[in-house]
């Protein structure tokens, strides 16, 4: 500890890590921490948490980061120095352990320059999934990079509750069995759902039929051959009853393994999602959480009874939990009532499809417009139906065959309900409301009455409202196509952390760091800077490093993110540096240039100055002269000027 103190905001031009390099042996150290960790393996695993055994792996910890910044400060890493030193003195499993276990972020200090800062990642970290990272990765306004980070920030502490929460779970090892089941059931449910429609529809269709009949002549087959006659009924035959039997035992068997998992996602969906989120909408409507509320219920009845209001309407906000119950319900009514209730799971496909979950945002991103734009048409259709009812009502008539085959006219607007119903109904399914209109003759008193209404209607509400309504949601489906786009390319191209691009780093970096797949991956790690931002929240403020203590200042005190590294990269120093020092040796030569073109100048002024005399020693001598002032111009100018040969003729 006392030795990462030392290091702490040292600059690349500091010696003292050279002097401890020199000193201490990077193969001692990485030795003794492979050591420490062992030891505290061997004192009981993960699961029971003892003084003594936490500062075994603290140790362990302390040695391999003191390590990796002594191979951070000799800049080892370009030569891929450090993993020949980690693979060959530290155990495997241990080296895999740290890896895992140990986080590497770079932190824009107050003075504008880069460091490294490494810490432990607490061991709930470790369960975040991937649907929690593309919630992040698609849900962040990546418009502009501070907005981006700013959002990003706000989301730490939701998914801090949650991984706590996930860590508290899987210390239990009933919970740990059960979530290693969660793929498979829900493959299940829908693998299950399959089956069991296709023999519903097997059962109650014409195909049943020739499968029977196929199973009857295999059995009339094998009777024969043993010298059975038996009468031709199928209904009553040994291949019927077979076949019944497997489809009513078949639907049992697999309702009953489709009850079973549903029971089990319903479980983990619930035990997962539910906590955290009602924790944080008692967080957002009253600032406490959920544990703090039932303590003061116990003591106020309206607390209690706002609790259990609350608690279902909270329950009810969460779709994905609100579906998975009513899967479950469902499957409990298809084992006790009707099997066609398991067609319902038929709906989880929208669960396993990405293409079907972007048309159902398509549909309800912009549901307010959609609606009211509905209802506004519903509005209307009824003022049509009020006109139908006041002004056309003998004459709102569907055309139909009676049982007798013979035509006759059946009324649809005997009362203003029934009008406004079958002017939605007919008006929509047929797009014309004058198919229970009845015709007009030229004659007719109300030949344009009817002639504006049929009109008026297809116009108003078939061609524009309608309309309106699928622009809207064929608009909405185009915008999520183009942010999803944007969004994807972001991802691929983009530093989420600093906001460099793919191109500068593969080109200015590429041939010393591999470039800009393994900056995000190991120098700008976003959920490395999430756990970070974690383990400062865990970690007892008393015990900061110099390093963290000032991330921290500066989360704490009004959530000021300015120690995230915007547009800066260390592995981007090094480049920025030689170009430096390139356009210092280059405005030096400029200027050198600069002075011996003033110096030619002078002399040729002297030289035109100077009276038509035949040559003599002083002349020829400043001719020498001039001579070597444009040899000496000539040789500073860079590579790509080229000039031709000066000769200097004295005047006659």
């Amino acid at each position: 500890t006392l030795l990462l103190a030392l290091l702490e905001g040292l600059g690349t031009e500091s010696r003292a890590e050279e002097r401890m390099f020199s000193l201490l042996q990077l193969e001692h150290i990485a030795s003794h921490a492979s050591a420490y960790l062992v030891e505290w393996r061997k004192m009981g695993g993960s699961n029971t948490m003892s003084e003594e055994r936490e500062e075994l792996r603290a140790t362990a910890y302390s040695m391999y980061i003191l390590l990796r910044f002594l191979i951070d400060h000799q800049e080892l890493e370009c030569n891929n120095k450090d993993t020949e030193v980690l693979e060959k003195d530290l155990d495997p499993d241990a080296l895999e352990y740290f890896e895992r276990q140990v986080g590497r972020v770079e932190i824009s200090d107050h003075a504008g320059g880069l460091q490294r800062l490494y810490f432990w990642i607490p061991d709930f970290c470790l369960f975040l999934s991937k649907e929690a990272k593309k919630k992040v990765l698609w849900g962040v306004d990546r418009e502009t990079p501070g907005k981006r980070l700013t959002e990003f920030y706000l989301m730490v502490e939701e998914f801090h509750q949650d991984l706590k929460h996930q860590g508290r779970l899987n210390q239990n090892w009933m919970w740990r069995k059960l979530i290693s089941y969660k793929t498979l059931a829900m493959e299940a449910q829908f693998a299950l759902s399959l089956c069991q429609n296709a023999i519903l529809l097997l059962h109650h269709s014409f195909l049943f039929d020739p499968v029977l009949d196929l199973a009857y002549r295999i059995q009339r087959f094998i009777e024969k051959i043993e010298g059975i006659d038996s009468a031709y009924d199928p209904k009553h035959s040994t291949a019927f009853k077979v076949m019944n039997s497997i489809v009513v035992n078949g639907n049992r068997a697999l309702g009953g393994l489709q009850l079973l998992s549903c029971v089990v996602v319903f479980i983990l969906v619930g035990c997962q999602n539910f906590p955290t989120r009602q924790h944080r909408m008692w967080m957002a409507s009253s600032g406490k959480g959920f544990g703090a509320i039932l303590l003061e219920a116990r003591t106020r009845p309206l607390l209690l009874a706002k609790v259990l209001i609350k608690t279902p309407y909270y329950f009810l906000t969460d779709r994905m939990l609100v579906f998975y119950t009513a899967l479950f319900i469902f499957s409990i009514l298809g084992l006790t009532t009707s099997p066609f209730f398991f067609s319902i799971h038929l709906l989880d496909i929208i669960n396993k499809s990405p293409d079907l979950q972007a048309v159902t945002r398509a549909v309800t991103q912009n549901g307010h417009s959609i609606g009211m734009t509905a209802l506004f048409g519903i509005i209307v259709i009824y003022l049509y139906a009020v006109f139908a009812f006041a002004r056309l009502k003998p004459d709102i008539v569907l055309d139909d065959l009676n049982d007798e085959g013979r035509p006759e006219h059946i009324e649809m607007c005997n009362d203003l309900f029934k009008c406004w119903a079958n002017a939605l109904n007919e008006g929509l399914r047929a797009g014309d409301i004058g198919v229970i209109v009845d015709l007009a003759s030229d004659d007719d008193p109300k030949y344009f009455t009817k002639w504006f209404f049929d009109l008026s209607f297809y116009v108003v509400v078939i061609t524009i409202l309608l309309n309106v309504i699928f622009g809207i949601i064929i608009d909405t489906f185009a915008q999520l196509r183009e942010a999803n786009a944007f969004i994807k390319n972001d991802m691929e191209n983009t530093c989420f952390i600093c906001g460099i691009d793919r191109f500068t780093f593969d080109t200015q970096a590429g041939g010393t760091t591999g470039g800009f797949d393994v900056h995000v991956k190991k120098d700008h790690n976003m959920w490395m800077y999430m756990f970070l931002m974690i383990y400062l929240n865990e970690k007892d403020k008393n015990e900061y490093n110099g390093l963290e203590q000032y991330v921290a200042d500066k989360m704490f005190d009004g959530g000021d993110i300015s120690f995230l590294p915007a547009n800066k990269a260390i592995v981007l120093k090094q480049f920025k540096e030689r170009e430096a020092a390139e356009e210092r040796q280059l405005a030096e030569r400029v200027e050198q240039i600069a002075g011996d073109c003033k110096e030619i100048r002078q002399q040729l002024e002297h030289i035109s100055a100077t009276p038509s005399v035949p040559v003599a020693a002083g002349e020829e001598s400043r001719r020498e002269d001039l001579d070597s002032a444009v040899s000496r111009l000539l040789a500073t100018m860079p590579p790509v000027v080229q000039a031709r040969d000066v000769q200097i003729v004295s005047t006659q």
